[in-house]
C-alpha cells in the first residue's frame, strides 16, 4: 500500500458515531458576532432561539436550527458567540415567552413596559407569584433554590410566570456545588444599575409599540396567541 493514500485520515470510529466538529476559531467567532450585532441593530430585538422567526441561533449558524441548538454542529460557535454579547444586550422572556435579545436602544422601552403594572401583567397572577413579586419589589433579589412558598409549585416555575409577564428578570448563577440557579429581580432594579432613569423611559403606549413593531413585521401583522404578553390579553 502506498504511503499517504488517505487511509490514515479515515475515521476509526464505530459506524453511526459522529465525530464532534472542531472548536470554532477566533476568526469564526468574531465573524458570527459581527453578523449577530448587525442583525440585532437592524431589528432591535431577536429571539435567542427559534426555527421560524428571526433568531440569534439561526444568524450564527447560517440557517434555522431545529430542536435544541446544544447538539447542533454549530453549537460551540453559537455558545461562544452568545457568551461574547451576554452583557451588551437585555435578555427578557418576551417574544413567545422565550428568551429574547433586546438592543440597547430599546432598553428604555423595555423597562417602561416592564414597570407599567398594567392589567396584562397582573390579571390572573397566582398567589405564590404575587408573593414572590412582593419580595423582589422590596429590593432583594431572590434565588430559585431558596425555600419556595407552601403552594406546591417550585420557585423556578413561579419565577418563569413573572418573567413572561415582564414582572421580573433572571440571571444564572453557578453555585459551589456545581449547579446553576436563577437569581430573580425586577426590571426596575436592573434599570437602576444601568442608569436608565424614569425620565428616560417613553410612555407605556409608545414603549409597547416600539417593542411590538419589529415582531409584527416578522409575522406580517398577524398576532398568534402568546406572541407578546400584552397582545395576548387584549
Amino acid at each position: 500500500m502506498v504511503e499517504g493514500d488517505g487511509l490514515e485520515n479515515r475515521s476509526a470510529k464505530a459506524p453511526g458515531v459522529r465525530i464532534p466538529p472542531p472548536p470554532p476559531s477566533e476568526a469564526e467567532i468574531l465573524a458570527a458576532q459581527r453578523r449577530l450585532e448587525r442583525l440585532l441593530e437592524r431589528h432591535g430585538l431577536l429571539l435567542c432561539h427559534d426555527a421560524k422567526l428571526p433568531s440569534a441561533t439561526a444568524c450564527i449558524a447560517g440557517a434555522p436550527v431545529r430542536g435544541s441548538w446544544w447538539g447542533h454542529e454549530q453549537g460551540k460557535l453559537i455558545y461562544e458567540t452568545l457568551t461574547r454579547i451576554i452583557d451588551t444586550v437585555a435578555w427578557p422572556k418576551l417574544v413567545l415567552g422565550k428568551e429574547t435579545l433586546v438592543h440597547r436602544r430599546l432598553w428604555p422601552a423595555l423597562v417602561a413596559a416592564a414597570e407599567s403594572r398594567q392589567d396584562w401583567q397582573l390579571r390572573g397572577l397566582k398567589p405564590d407569584a404575587r408573593l414572590l413579586l412582593g419580595r423582589i419589589r422590596r429590593g432583594r433579589p431572590v434565588r430559585t433554590d431558596e425555600t419556595p412558598p407552601a403552594t406546591g409549585r417550585k420557585l423556578a416555575v413561579v419565577a418563569t410566570e413573572l418573567e413572561q409577564r415582564l414582572l421580573a428578570r433572571s440571571t444564572s448563577e453557578h453555585t459551589p456545588s456545581g449547579h446553576h440557579v436563577r437569581v430573580i429581580e425586577t426590571w426596575g432594579a436592573w434599570a437602576k444599575a444601568r442608569g436608565i432613569a424614569a425620565r428616560d423611559r417613553p410612555g407605556t403606549p409608545a414603549a409597547l409599540e416600539a417593542l411590538s413593531a419589529p415582531v409584527l413585521e416578522w409575522t406580517d401583522g398577524r398576532k398568534p396567541p402568546g406572541l407578546l404578553p400584552w397582545l395576548s390579553t387584549r
